[in-house]
């Protein structure tokens, strides 16, 4: 790694209830060196897959610890429809216009121009 990368990567922050084990991990992934950045054995070779057998995982033969329910599935009537989220109105942004940014535009050197009418 260059000298002068070194001043740009910066070591992550941790919270006291982060526990090694996965700051390994993350470390080990995001780090800035790509020669010393894991791959794909390094993590299985890691401290928090210890004991998990990839074998068996590739072969498709381990038991799945959970499962959604299938749409149209659920539990008769008082099931939840996960549709609906699906149909919710989106919106970019808040339904009011904060009064600090009124009227601020992203297209500011089209309004410049005058290629768009900004007035309400």
């Amino acid at each position: 790694m260059d000298p002068e990368d070194v001043e740009k990567a910066y070591p992550p922050k941790y919270n006291d209830d982060v526990p090694v084990e996965c700051r390994d991990l993350i470390n080990g992934l995001l780090h800035p060196d790509p020669a010393q950045r894991w791959n794909f054995n390094c993590v299985k070779k890691g401290v928090m897959f210890e004991g998990f057998d990839w074998k068996a995982a590739g072969r498709k033969e381990l038991e799945v610890p959970w499962l959604p329910a299938k749409v149209g599935e659920g539990a008769g009537v008082n099931a939840t429809d996960d549709t609906a989220f699906c149909r919710r109105r989106t919106s970019i942004t808040d339904h009011y216009d904060p009064l600090p940014l009124r009227r601020f535009s992203f297209c500011y050197q089209q309004v410049m121009a005058g290629d768009i009418d900004a007035t309400p």
